[in-house]
């Protein structure tokens, strides 16, 4: 999958492309095979992961990845978190959203996170492939859907929007 570069990654984090700064601390939920994380590696002195798939979570292990329980992080405060198209296909969406916020570094730490529009909850690993919370998104069209998740879902949960960018889903 394709999300962004690992200069397009710097730009959202506002650092220089030419920057040698690097973060102590990333953690990719939902890394699946790594391929994403591997664009943001560089820039971490450590990177963790999340992962359902056992087949995936070897894998990212193998890549020097720690990977962790997918609900339980211990007490790690992260600079970075990205949740990347994964909101949509979790069981617990607002739980995740919660201990997102909770292991984000309250000094500098920052949470990037993209979203499938229009919002059509699937949850794999359930028979009836709902997912055990649900986070309902009014609006039509993608701009309406975004005010509605900042205003209603990320603002009341304290997360700060700082920057938004539309991307086709590849």
């Amino acid at each position: 999958m394709f999300v962004y570069s690992t200069n397009q990654f710097k730009t959202l984090l506002g650092l220089d492309n030419n920057s040698q700064f690097k973060f102590k601390s990333l953690l990719d939920i939902g890394a699946g095979d790594g391929s994403v994380t591997r664009r943001m590696a560089s820039l971490f002195e450590k990177v963790y992961a999340t992962e359902m798939s056992k087949v995936m979570q070897w894998s990212l292990s193998t890549c020097g990845y720690e990977v962790l329980d997918i609900d339980q992080w211990g007490d790690i405060q992260f600079d970075v978190i990205t949740c990347l198209n994964v909101l949509d296909r979790c069981e617990k969406p607002l739980s995740l959203l919660k201990n997102i916020r909770e292991h984000t570094n309250p000094n500098h730490g920052r949470v990037i996170m993209s979203l499938v529009l229009p919002f059509k909850p699937y949850f794999e690993y359930s028979k009836d492939h709902r997912p055990d919370e649900s986070i309902h998104i009014e609006g039509r069209l993608p701009e309406e859907q975004i005010n509605e998740i900042v205003s209603n879902i990320f603002q009341p949960l304290g997360f700060r929007v700082k920057k938004i960018t539309r991307l086709p889903y590849l």
